[in-house]
């Protein structure tokens, strides 16, 4: 569900609730009254609430800008999908360790004094893997904060990686990060660009550990065959000298 009919669901029930009690509570003394009131006070909740979603709606642009990845979207739900050069059961191990890497970090907050405002007590992630099935090529996981060392009963993010086998060589991974239910109900559909940080981070990990294990192996079979090659031109010297 996009962030427009979220909010829509938010923000009306919440007027008319709003409304209806104060229309409840001054009709007792007049019927106008509580008409009155009930509609004042309804326009007044719309309004406020309103005020803060346009806000919270301004953050979330300013969190993305200038960020490539981003493209055009400030969804807080966030995928990318790379192919990587490691048969299927290491890029199964290495996507296993990526997300490890997001374990008891600071949450991301982008560099703005507004959004920094927004959270002033320090905040560090933690992740639990929720599953993993390596047949069907599925991880899933959570990251959980814990603020002033007090942690949160919920998930605020859960990251799902999916892996097929290209190739003998070659895998590919889906990576997608988006807020639970929970937290998107109490406002981290406004995630302020940390879950697209985290798809960023765990492609470019994989990305980056992928080739340099590649390199390695080559370089390893490099070396294996100039040695092979030495041991083979010592031979044939040797057989020579015998021969003379």
């Amino acid at each position: 569900m996009n962030r427009k009919r979220m909010n829509l669901i938010t923000i009306v029930p919440l007027a008319l609730i709003i409304g209806f009690f104060f229309f409840l509570q001054l009709s007792r003394i007049s019927l106008g009254m509580g008409i009155v009131a009930g509609l004042l006070m309804g326009v007044m909740t719309a309004g406020v609430a309103t005020m803060s979603v346009l806000y919270r709606e301004m953050l979330q642009k300013r969190a993305f800008d200038g960020k490539k990845q981003a493209g055009v979207s400030t969804e807080s739900e966030q995928q990318r999908t790379i192919e990587i050069d490691l048969p299927y059961a290491q890029a199964f191990q290495l996507a296993t360790y990526a997300l490890q890497t997001l374990h008891d970090k600071p949450v991301p907050i982008p560099d703005d004094i507004l959004i920094q405002m927004e959270r002033l007590l320090p905040r560090q992630q933690y992740l639990h893997i929720k599953s993993s099935d390596r047949e069907a090529g599925i991880i899933e996981a959570g990251l959980r904060a814990k603020v002033a060392s007090v942690p949160d009963f919920t998930d605020f993010t859960e990251i799902t990686i999916k892996l097929e086998a290209v190739d003998s060589a070659t895998t590919q991974i889906h990576i997608e990060s988006k807020p639970t239910a929970v937290a998107s109900f109490f406002g981290e559909r406004y995630d302020l660009g940390k879950n697209l940080h985290y798809v960023t981070h765990l492609a470019k990990f994989m990305r980056l550990e992928s080739q340099t294990d590649s390199a390695s192996a080559r370089l390893s079979d490099s070396t294996s065959t100039d040695d092979d090659e030495q041991a083979s031109q010592a031979d044939n010297a040797s057989q020579q000298q015998t021969s003379i």
